[in-house]
């Protein structure tokens, strides 16, 4: 609370300002280290912590992450958690301490080598010679298939050919999805809706059980031959 006192009054010095201004009047034990517990133990072995400050210079925003050391691995540990909860930064600046200008020379070791084709070839062959991304190939192969060359098999005439209209006494099938086409009822036209182009959308239709109103494309034409149709009961 001392602490967080004298920065807020003094507008926030930076850490070696703030002791010598707080130890003019107090001497508080332990306010700059970390100790952490190792485990959750009777006597747990005590080790010195750090944090790692990473502040937005665009926002002044904050974070914190716990490091047990000052070492590079640790920070590059503590970065990665940094970036995968607040994103990755465009760039980057640091105090130039010495595991930081390591880290940097670790991640532009690791950028170098990742971008390389000597390093890409060789891990692709040595994971395709453990069968290893290869379903992920397959995927690609087929995703490809399906969407690209699949799509230009299929055939949609009835959008590039022209059909006659319908016409009052055509003998058509009443579609519908809930029974199979051989139960469908068979229908004579007695009325037709033609659009504003003169092209029928939709027929008035007389079946053995009464009359229905049924838009072109829930209806199917049949062959006008009297062979085929021989009057069913209510459609004469």
């Amino acid at each position: 609370m001392i602490l967080e006192h004298e920065h807020r009054v003094n507008l926030h010095p930076g850490g070696s300002f703030l002791f010598v201004i707080v130890r003019q009047k107090f001497w508080i034990i332990g306010a700059r280290p970390i100790f952490l517990k190792d485990a959750k133990v009777r006597k747990p072995r005590i080790s010195k912590g750090y944090i790692c400050l990473f502040v937005c210079m665009v926002t002044s925003a904050i974070h914190l992450e716990l490091v047990t050391d000052l070492t590079t691995e640790t920070f590059l540990a503590a970065f990665r958690r940094f970036i995968s909860l607040r994103g990755k930064c465009s760039k980057i600046y640091s105090d130039n301490g010495t595991n930081f200008i390591a880290a940097k020379r670790s991640l532009s070791e690791m950028q170098e080598l990742l971008s390389s084709q000597r390093h890409k070839d060789i891990v692709t062959s040595t994971l395709a010679d453990d069968g290893i991304h290869i379903q992920a190939m397959l995927q690609g192969f087929w995703k490809k298939w399906h969407q690209e060359y699949l799509t230009t098999l299929q055939q949609r005439p009835k959008w590039t050919n022209s059909t006659p209209n319908l016409s009052i006494g055509d003998v058509v099938l009443v579609k519908e999805s809930s029974t199979p086409p051989a139960s469908w009822h068979i229908a004579r036209v007695m009325e037709t809706y033609p659009g504003e182009d003169n092209l029928v959308r939709a027929v008035k239709l007389k079946t053995s059980t009464g009359e229905m109103t049924r838009p072109i494309t829930k209806i199917a034409v049949l062959p006008s031959s009297e062979t085929v149709f021989q009057g069913g009961p209510g459609c004469s």
